[in-house]
């Protein structure tokens, strides 16, 4: 005669089977959220690669930091005729933005300005930059604490 499979551990098994695949498909659509260190590393990093070794650091201002030293050191720079960077953060709409203003010295101002926007692409936290030339720096605007007066 015929016997009959054993129900119970085949459905039982097929039921585990489905589950773990289920998980596998929810964990895959995942993103990993990086923390604020995570982010500061990142633009550390970033900003690093242009800066000057000579240069006076005037620092970093996140969002809704006091700028006051940074824009201080700014201007004794600028007054004394020495190179100087700033690194500040600025309010993005759907991204972190930063500006980096780089003065020369000589009255030659350039920033790098960098965007995290499409950062989950790149599976860790990262920015894209782009050069823009000064006329000279802006202080205390909505933008950042020390910012660019684009050319």
């Amino acid at each position: 005669m015929f016997r009959l499979a054993p129900l119970l551990p085949i459905s039982l098994t097929l039921c585990c089977l489905g589950f773990v695949l289920a998980l596998l498909s929810v964990g895959g659509e995942l993103v990993h959220h990086p923390t604020h260190a995570e982010w500061r590393q990142a633009i550390v990093k970033a900003a690093a690669a242009h800066i000057p070794i000579d240069a006076t650091s005037c620092g970093m201002v996140e969002l809704r930091e006091d700028a006051s030293n940074a824009q201080a050191c700014v201007k004794a720079a600028m007054a004394k005729g020495s190179p100087f960077w700033v690194l500040s953060q600025a309010r993005g709409e759907d991204s972190i933005v930063w500006s980096l203003l780089l003065g020369d010295g000589t009255a030659n101002y350039r920033a790098v300005e960098f965007d995290s926007y499409g950062w989950e692409k790149q599976g860790h936290p990262s920015f894209t930059s782009r050069e823009v030339s000064c006329s000279s720096p802006l202080f205390g605007q909505a933008q950042a604490a020390v910012w660019c007066n684009r050319r």
